[in-house]
C-alpha cells in the first residue's frame, strides 16, 4: 500500500527541515540564493564582499619599442655606451574576485557566530587598473642614433663609441659633478641619462683615492706631450699627454688640463687619477682648429693638479704652428 502524505504534513515537514535527500542535486546552481533565503527564514543576518582574486582579465594592451643606455668599461679613454634594446608595455587590467557570503547568527555560547561561505559560481569585479612591464631584448647592434646631437652608430655588440669626445667635454667644465647625456633614436626619440664624473672615471679605469699622497709622489711626477707641431685651420688632432711617477710612492687623483687664450685650444681635461709608485698612463683628447683660425704660431700650457692642488712646477708650454 502506498503511504500518503497530505499537502500540510508536507509543509510542516519543509518547515521542520526535512528533506528528500535524492532530490538535492537540483539545488547547485543556486547555492547562494538557498543560502539568502536560510539567512532570511532564521533571522540571520548576512553580509557578502569580495574573497581572493580568481584572475585577472586584460581588457586591453599597449607595447612600444624603446631601448635604454649605459656607461660601458673602456681602456683607451674613450667614453662607451652599451645600447639595449627594449620592449614596453601597458596591460589595462579588471581584477576579478570570488564572491564571499558572511552569515552572522545568534549563539548561545558565543553570543555572535560568524560563518563564511563562497558563492559558487559567482563573482566580484574589482577597479580597473594599469599594470607595466618592460623587457629587455638584448644588445641593439649596428643602429643609428645621435649622441648629444652627433650621428654615430653602434657596433655588433650595441656598442657606442663617443669618438668624439661629447661626454669628456661636458665635464671640461669643472664645475659640473654631474650632466646629461642624450641618446637620440629616429623612431624613439630622446633617451637621457645622468653622469656623474666619478661614474666616468670609473669606466674609464681611473681610480680616485680620498687619500692625498706624500709630497715625494708630487716632486717625481714626469710629463711628456706628444702632438703635431703644425696644424691646419679646419681639422681635427690629437694630443697624447703621457705621465709617469718615478717616485716609490703613489700620487693621487692626478690631473691636466690645457689653458691658452685660444678658445679651441683652451680647458681640455685629462684624467689620470692615482698613479702608483714607478707607474706610467697616458691619456688623448682632440683638438679641432677653426676653419677661420689666423695662420702663425698658437702658444699655451699644459697645466698639472692632484688632491693636494696645482703643481705650478710641473706645468709644460705648448707651441703649435697654424699654417
Amino acid at each position: 500500500m502506498k503511504s500518503h502524505i497530505s499537502t500540510s504534513q508536507a509543509d510542516r515537514r519543509l518547515c521542520r527541515g526535512t528533506v528528500d535527500r535524492r532530490n538535492l542535486s537540483w539545488l547547485a546552481p543556486v547555492v547562494g540564493v538557498v543560502a539568502l533565503f536560510i539567512a532570511g527564514c532564521t533571522n540571520v543576518e548576512s553580509t557578502t564582499y569580495r574573497g581572493q582574486v580568481i584572475r585577472k582579465e586584460v581588457l586591453r594592451t599597449e607595447k612600444w619599442e624603446a631601448f635604454s643606455f649605459q656607461l660601458a668599461p673602456s681602456s683607451d679613454g674613450k667614453p662607451r655606451l652599451l645600447v639595449t634594446r627594449q620592449e614596453l608595455a601597458n596591460y589595462y587590467e579588471v581584477p576579478v574576485y570570488q564572491k564571499v557570503l558572511e552569515l552572522k547568527a545568534p549563539d548561545e555560547t558565543d553570543r555572535e557566530k560568524i560563518r563564511h561561505r563562497a558563492v559558487e559560481g559567482e563573482s566580484i569585479r574589482g577597479d580597473p587598473a594599469v599594470r607595466n612591464d618592460k623587457t629587455d631584448l638584448g644588445p641593439w647592434p649596428n643602429e643609428e642614433f645621435r649622441l648629444n646631437g652627433v650621428p654615430v652608430r653602434s657596433d655588433a655588440g650595441g656598442m657606442v663609441v663617443d669618438a668624439d669626445e661629447q661626454i669628456l667635454a661636458l665635464f671640461d667644465d669643472l664645475s659640473r659633478p654631474k650632466v646629461t647625456v642624450t641618446l637620440s633614436q629616429a623612431r624613439i626619440g630622446d633617451v637621457l641619462l645622468e653622469v656623474s664624473r666619478e661614474d666616468l672615471l670609473k669606466s674609464l679605469g681611473i681610480q680616485l683615492s680620498d687619500t692625498s699622497a706624500p709630497k715625494g709622489a708630487r716632486e717625481g711626477l714626469r710629463l711628456k706631450v706628444d702632438g703635431p707641431a703644425r696644424v691646419s685651420p679646419g681639422k681635427t688632432f690629437v694630443l697624447t699627454l703621457q705621465l709617469q711617477n718615478t717616485s716609490a710612492t703613489p700620487a693621487a687623483k692626478v690631473m691636466c688640463r690645457t689653458v691658452s687664450r685660444h678658445a679651441w685650444l683652451d680647458g681640455k681635461t685629462f684624467y689620470f687619477g692615482d698613479l702608483g709608485a714607478s707607474a706610467t698612463r697616458s691619456f688623448s683628447r682632440t683638438f679641432t682648429v677653426p676653419a677661420d683660425c689666423r695662420k702663425g704660431q698658437v702658444f699655451g700650457a699644459m697645466g698639472v693638479w692632484d688632491l693636494l692642488g696645482g703643481i705650478p712646477d710641473k706645468a709644460l708650454p705648448l707651441t703649435l704652428t697654424v699654417e
